[in-house]
This record gives C-alpha cells, structure tokens and sequence, in this order.
C-alpha cells in the first residue's frame, strides 16, 4: 500500500539472534518486498534502530536523547517545589518511580519504602515519588509503609507529561524499575539506578558513568526483551524481579552517590 502511495523506500527491521512475535508470516513475505536493516535482540536496542537510517546512506551511533519541555511547565514545577520547601541549588533531590507499564517488572511497594528510608535517613534526600493517575494506588503503597521519620511527597496524578518531564530535568537522581521515565531522566543527564528485573539489561537501560543497573543474582537468562515482551514464563520473569533485594539497590545507590560527590 505504500508504493502504491508513491513512498519511494520502505524500511523494516529483520530481526537476528532470536524470537520477535512482530516478525508474523506476513510480515516475513513482505520483507521481500522492502529494505531491510539487521535488529540484532541482546544488543542496545537505541543503537540498532538506528541502523533504519542506514539504506538512506545515514551512519551514526549517538544514542544520545534529546527532550525539552515548556516554559510554562518549568514554572509550575519550580512553584510547586518552592511550595514544598525544596531548594534545587542546595538539596538532594531523588525522584522515585514505583510502577512499570509491564506489572511483571514492579518491584515490591514495601521494598522501594525501605530504600526511600535509607535515603533520607543516611543521605537526608528530598525524595519525590512519581507517576501518573493511574499509579496513584503503588504510590500510596509506597508512602503507607515508609518508616515513621521518614517524609517524602506523593506527585502521582499531579504533573503532565510536559510538567514531568520538568519536574524529572531537576533532580539529583532518580530510580525506577525499567520504564518510561527513567529514560526521561536520561535525557536530561539526571543519574539513574535501573532496578531491571526480568528485563535484558544490555539492550535499553540508560548507560554511562553515573547510570547503574540493578539485576537478578544467579540469573540464567533474561526473560523480556524489547521486542519480545509478550512471550515469556511469568513465574520466572516474577522471580527475577523479586530476587533483587533491598540492599541490593542501596549498595548500588551508596556507590553512585559517593562517585556523585566526587564529581563535585
């Protein structure tokens, strides 16, 4: 249909080095039909789509993302951070995200508790939990089991996409298991700590020096991957995700902060 609308290249990834339930019988004949470029799954994923560019004769492997947000967005998080006594030039501000489109790949209400306890306890951090409406039910699982001294503010429900992404560019760190907005967080160069779960750590969490993964001990294999998702045993994917304990996450958050300080 689309060189019968006149588009002059149709470009398709061809998936290598495993099981894509996108890569249907159709699909399959059609890809005699188009250009294709090699996906190889287990790799980066943002540095194999870029590979789509190559048959346009466009080579190039930065992977670095670009987002930006409005200015009124900008001013109704500085506002409502100014409200909450948060000072963006002195504190350390972590924002926390609880729940995951997948609900395979949530870590545990009472887990992220203990290490939002830690963080205030041993870091004295401002800590901001994240999501939207419909993440409102983890996050006051989250906020019902933190420690009796401990203080951190609910935002589920109360941002847009637009004024999240602002509230996200001003943190000192953020954590989350792997989903959209830890990536929202790379984009603006904020240090993340993956908790990745069941999920293939070399193919999308956020890389460099200041972004950490958090994977399952003992792990055979993984059991999602970027483009398959869909096809997976859910007891071991589940299991995965839970073997990743508490102090796990804080010894990899006590590394990075310190290196943090050391940038300084």
């Amino acid at each position: 249909m689309m060189y019968a609308a006149g588009v002059p290249l149709v470009v398709a990834a061809k998936v290598l080095g495993g099981y894509s339930p996108s890569e249907t019988r159709p699909y399959r004949i059609l890809q005699k039909l188009i250009r294709t470029f090699p996906y190889r799954m287990g790799e980066y994923a943002p540095r194999e789509r870029l590979r789509a560019l190559e048959p346009l004769g466009i080579f190039a492997d930065n992977t670095k993302k670009h987002l930006g947000f409005s200015k009124d967005a900008d001013n109704r998080v500085a506002q409502f951070l100014v409200n909450n006594g948060i000072d963006t030039t002195k504190d350390f501000i972590v924002g926390i995200s609880p729940s995951a489109g997948n609900k395979i790949k949530e870590w545990p209400a009472d887990r992220f508790a203990r290490v939002i306890d830690h963080l205030c306890a041993k870091h004295r951090a401002r800590v901001l939990i994240t999501g939207g409406r419909g993440d409102a039910g983890k996050a006051s699982e989250v906020m019902k089991s933190l420690g009796n001294k401990t203080v951190a503010i609910d935002t589920s429900g109360k941002f847009s996409l637009d004024e999240l992404k602002a509230l996200i560019s001003k943190l000192s760190l953020f954590i989350s298991v792997d989903s959209g907005p830890i990536y929202i967080a790379e984009a603006f160069d904020v240090p993340t700590v993956d908790i990745t779960g069941p999920i293939d750590e070399r193919e999308q969490p956020p890389r460099g020096l200041f972004h950490r993964n958090v994977t399952p001990p003992e792990r055979l294999k993984p059991e999602l991957f970027v483009l398959n998702a869909k096809f997976h045993n859910r007891e071991e994917a589940l299991r995965q995700t839970l073997s990743i304990s508490v102090s796990m996450v804080i010894d990899e958050l006590d590394t990075l902060i310190a290196d943090l300080k050391k940038r300084k």
